[in-house]
């Protein structure tokens, strides 16, 4: 599998071509937990935020599956989709695709509680049952804070209150977003 050219260009992309290569020479195969984030910041002299970055850029790539607070593991080959991801002139970083989905992801909470049918909320409430039920068995806090959230966006949704589901949307981003770059991955 080639690796993209469009990769050398920043800091984070220059660490995930590394990873990558680490990994498609066999140093860390699939199911393997990578490294401490910080011994592997210290081992590539580079911030721990740039290296989530790199993570970030790989779990888009599918190389690799980010648990949080379990680790970042490996993925099968199978998985990868390198070829399939798009080149754009403008190589956004994962802080620009985290600001593109609150964005979007605002705007289109604010329009479902505008425009949602009775049906529509009706299914979403079903949804958000289901990710409760399969999120509790886990256990974990960070996914509760999710499902926490989307309950906040249902709400907004279902009460046809359009800037409490923006609110409440963007609000579900930031937490994404503080999660990636000032927290442990």
């Amino acid at each position: 599998m080639k690796i993209p050219e469009s990769l050398s260009k920043r800091r984070y992309n220059q660490i995930t071509k590394k990873l990558i290569q680490e990994i498609q020479d066999g140093n860390y195969s699939a199911g393997d937990r990578l490294p401490p984030e910080r011994e592997l910041a210290e081992k590539m002299s580079v911030s721990r935020t740039t290296l989530r970055e790199a993570f970030i850029a790989l779990e888009l790539m599918r190389f690799v599956d980010i648990r949080i607070g379990s680790g970042i593991y490996v993925l099968p080959e199978a998985a990868r989709s390198i070829e399939n991801t798009p080149k754009l002139e403008y190589d956004p970083g994962p802080d620009d695709q985290l600001e593109m989905r609150r964005l979007i992801e605002g705007h289109l909470a604010y329009k479902a509680a505008v425009h949602a049918e009775e049906k529509d909320i009706c299914k979403l409430q079903e949804i958000l049952e289901l990710m409760d039920k399969h999120r509790k068995k886990r256990s974990d806090s960070y996914r509760q804070r999710t499902v926490k959230d989307h309950e906040k966006i249902w709400k907004g949704v279902s009460m046809r209150m359009p800037e409490i589901a923006l609110t409440a949307m963007q609000s579900h981003i930031d937490v994404i977003r503080e999660r990636f770059f000032e927290k442990n991955i």
